[in-house]
């Protein structure tokens, strides 16, 4: 029951929103948001850059790793 009145008493709200909204929405123009852009430092750039070095590399090892194991696991087999 009180589910019911919290959605007829809701819907009014909502209409009002939606034509505010449509009353004063601007479209603005990508050039408006340049000032989003962010200049990293040299170190920050050098952290993200050792850091993903060191992921790369940890994901080449077990790349190489799981190769050589798959490879060596096929050759062991032997049939009788």
């Amino acid at each position: 029951m009180g589910e019911q009145s919290l959605t007829k008493d809701f819907v009014p709200i909502i209409d009002h929103v939606a034509q505010m909204v449509a009353d004063k929405f601007e479209r603005k123009h990508f050039a408006e948001f340049n000032y989003l852009q962010y200049e990293l430092s040299d170190i920050s750039t050098i952290i993200i850059w050792v850091l993903e070095l060191l992921l790369l590399s940890i994901y080449g090892y077990k790349s190489v790793r799981s190769y050589i194991r798959s490879r060596n696991s096929h050759h062991n087999t032997f049939e009788y």
